[in-house]
């Protein structure tokens, strides 16, 4: 990352290159969800078009196996759910929440956070802010209904679900299996759901 921002001529604008990314990914994603689309924004899926001076210009999705569509709220945006089956339908939102919020910020947020801040906690505590007041912004720009609060809500509760894939592999399954931790966007404190 820091080679990146080097090449082009900015190294130490990992927190303006983090604030651009911020803001092309997480509104989509947020809108997304709220419409009932939950993908697994991780860094295998997401890729990020950069510009010559190596800014984020454009995002793209590429693997929808691991998507969630909630019917519910798909229809209450007038769509449809596709003729899909198995495990991409699922109304629990609990469950979607899980899988774009573990992606995008636990995965692709987490990386890049720790790329940029390397070993610095003060660092990475101010990266994450910048995350956070993205996170912010995007939930603000959402309608004021009852899933978006409680959307946001969890986006900033003290505990991020991610993915344990290293349990998943020693156990053996194919399933899903998922950890709290503590959440990054959760601090400061004085953020509440009050839209």
């Amino acid at each position: 990352m820091r080679t990146l921002l080097a090449a082009a001529g900015a190294p130490d604008a990992g927190a303006d290159w983090l604030a651009a990314f911020a803001d092309l990914a997480v509104p989509p994603f947020l809108r997304l969800l709220s419409r009932g689309v939950a993908p697994a924004a991780h860094g295998q899926n997401l890729l990020v078009v950069l510009d010559a001076h190596a800014r984020p210009r454009r995002l793209v999705y590429r693997d929808l196996a691991d998507v969630r569509l909630s019917p519910s709220r798909l229809a209450r945006h007038g769509l449809d759910a596709a003729p899909v089956g198995g495990r991409v339908i699922d109304d629990d939102p609990e469950v979607l929440r899980t899988m774009l919020f573990g992606h995008l910020f636990g995965t692709t947020f987490g990386t890049l956070v720790s790329a940029l801040a390397d070993h610095d906690r003060t660092a990475g505590t101010r990266l994450w802010r910048v995350v956070a007041a993205a996170a912010g912004r995007a939930c603000d720009g959402l309608p004021a209904s009852p899933e978006n609060r409680a959307d946001r809500a969890a986006l900033f509760a003290p505990e991020l679900r991610v993915k344990a894939l290293t349990l998943m592999r020693l156990r053996g399954v194919d399933r899903d299996a998922w950890i709290p931790l503590p959440n990054p966007l959760a601090d400061p404190p004085q953020r509440k759901c009050t839209s």
